[in-house]
């Protein structure tokens, strides 16, 4: 895997507070740094992913649903509910 250098400004109590945290986990600077990035990133991912299933499941049911689900309350009701 190709290494990009890359310069970034932080806050100075940040900076230190990571330095800190880097030498507790026998990180190097970088490898901290690419750890919480990639975190920072798959988190994200798992957001937009969440946001989209929302989205797409959080209305109401359309008629079909509704329809299915009328029907499986009705059998729930006369087979009575296995889990209980």
């Amino acid at each position: 895997m190709a290494h990009v250098k890359t310069g970034v400004s932080l806050d100075a109590e940040l900076f230190e507070t990571a330095e800190r945290l880097a030498q507790e986990l026998q990180l190097t600077r970088s490898g901290l740094y690419a750890q919480a990035l990639q975190a920072f990133i798959e988190q994200r991912r798992s957001q937009v992913l969440l946001d989209g299933l929302n989205a797409a499941y959080g209305g109401p049911p359309d008629p079909e649903d509704e329809a299915l689900l009328h029907g499986i309350r009705r059998t729930m009701r006369r087979v009575g509910d296995p889990w209980e």
